[in-house]
């Protein structure tokens, strides 16, 4: 999974941006100089911080775009999102993701990840400086790539499926291997040479779900269990 799309904020939109914040701070600069009343003075006073703030936000991205610093970066199987004020970026697994969404903050567009369990987090890819249909486009389309192959094609065994599910948000007691005493948990039992997936319920009683021959197949249909479920949930809005 080494396959990498760079998002880039569009440089005229930034220069744009850039310009147009300092045409309002030289408009306030000159209000604040030849006031004709005194509302003058504040609104002025006031476009110059405003604004000159986002010159400042202008400026440093001219230079992460000098520095080749990409807005985002899409891999086969995550997002990462970059956080300017800590020059960091964000991940997010697409693990845990059921779709991508553009949504508004105000006048702005924002692109959002909606979890398998429910719930959501927004990226920082704001209409701002690309466009955001685009983009998710993109990214929905390589969500739907990782889910249709990668994960599920992999050989899984307890240690794997268990970072999996926790990554999901999944916890622990809800899952477990060789064990029935967890209530309400599903669990990978070993049964001489083959597994089966197993529920055990809250009076510890023990339905089985299906039956396998390798830990690997076992452990997949733990991890589709979970996929299913989460989906489900987050489809019709149960907790």
């Amino acid at each position: 999974m080494n396959n990498r799309t760079d998002i880039y904020p569009s440089i005229w939109r930034v220069i744009g941006f850039t310009l147009i914040s300092l045409l309002f701070v030289v408009g306030g600069f000159f209000m604040t100089n030849n006031p004709r009343s005194g509302i003058d003075n504040f609104i002025g006073y006031m476009g110059m911080i405003f604004f000159s703030f986002g010159m400042i936000v202008g400026i440093g991205w001219l230079i992460l775009f000098a520095m080749r610093k990409p807005l985002a970066r899409i891999f086969d199987d995550r997002l990462e999102y970059l956080i300017p004020a800590k020059m960091k970026y964000e991940i997010i697994p697409f693990l845990r993701v059921e779709m991508f969404v553009i949504t508004k903050i105000g006048s702005a567009k924002i692109i959002r990840a909606d979890y398998l369990t429910g719930g959501g987090k927004n990226t920082g890819i704001v209409n701002t400086f690309v466009s955001v249909g685009k983009v998710c486009d993109i990214l929905n389309d390589k969500l739907e790539r990782y889910w249709e192959q990668p994960m599920l094609s992999q050989k899984l065994d307890q240690a794997s499926v268990a970072q999996y599910l926790k990554v999901m948000g999944i916890e622990s007691c809800r899952f477990g291997f060789d064990t029935t005493s967890k209530p309400d948990c599903v669990v990978v039992m070993r049964d001489g040479d083959t597994y089966k997936l197993v529920y055990i319920d809250d009076r510890g009683s023990a339905k089985t779900l299906s039956n396998h021959l390798t830990e690997n197949d076992a452990c997949h249909a733990l991890l589709e269990n979970f996929i299913e479920e989460e989906a489900f949930k987050s489809k019709y809005g149960v907790k």
